[in-house]
This record gives structure tokens, C-alpha cells and sequence, in this order.
């Protein structure tokens, strides 16, 4: 229940510039890969 709570904000669609690239990459987080964007 904890982890749902902590991943549920990443699903939340943000707008975003289009002239700006995010950055993103993969971090491990309790043994799983995941995926990130960081946007400005």
C-alpha cells in the first residue's frame, strides 16, 4: 500500500514546454529498474 501511494504522483500527466528535452533514465529503487523523466 505504501508503494502505491509513492508511484501513484509519477502517473500524473504534467505539462510541459515543448521547446524544453526532458531528462531522463533509469534508477534502481528496491531491486527494480525504473524509468524517470525530470522536466522544467
Amino acid at each position: 500500500m505504501k508503494t502505491t501511494a509513492l508511484l501513484l504522483p509519477m502517473l500524473v500527466p504534467v505539462v510541459v514546454s515543448a521547446q524544453q528535452k526532458p531528462v531522463t533514465g533509469y534508477a534502481t529503487v528496491n531491486g527494480l529498474k525504473m524509468y524517470y523523466e525530470i522536466r522544467d
